[in-house]
């Protein structure tokens, strides 16, 4: 039997005590960018979620995330820089790619989640926070279709394409 917490919806539904969360709207989980994301984009987003939430919710656009940290969160390093790519053309993230200059030199690439309020600075670098742009509101139906037939086709390789447009 489950314990009785009170008689107070707020106090049984709130979000657990102590613990971070992110809120996830109906309108984004029923929206045609998120529901067309492929499984590497789950976990990239699982990972900048759950790096969001170590850093007290207060570094989205600052998120930063290694090769070796998303392979060993699930991603196929291969599927890395398309996942990447897919998440963008989603209009999930936003990101600001590294490059790696030499085998000892790279910079991370930053990440910021479009559903989520970010860390801004002004021109004069005083620091503030920005409500979420939710870009994703622009991906229709049919061009999420688009993308995740191009973004398959990156993942495979041109010659080998085993899907067909309009297959989602």
């Amino acid at each position: 039997m489950a314990k009785k917490v009170g008689f107070d919806i707020k106090k049984v539904a709130a979000p657990p005590e102590g613990e971070p969360w992110i809120v996830h709207t109906r309108e984004l989980i029923t929206s045609p960018a998120w529901r067309a994301r492929s499984i590497h984009c789950v976990r990239l987003l699982d990972f900048l979620e759950i790096e969001h939430m170590n850093h007290a919710g207060r570094e989205n656009g600052y998120l930063f995330a290694t090769y070796d940290q998303l392979q060993t969160f699930g991603i196929g390093r291969r599927f890395i820089s398309p996942t990447i790519t897919e998440a963008e053309r989603l209009n999930l993230i936003e990101a600001n790619r590294g490059v790696r200059k030499s085998v000892v030199e790279s910079h991370l690439s930053a990440f910021r989640l479009t559903y989520l309020h970010s860390k801004v600075f002004d021109p004069n670098g005083t620091k503030y926070y920005a409500k979420a742009t939710d870009e994703w509101k622009r991906i229709t139906a049919e061009r999420a279709i688009d993308i995740i037939h191009e973004i398959r086709i990156l993942k495979r390789g041109k010659n080998n394409m085993r899907c067909y447009k309009g297959e989602l």
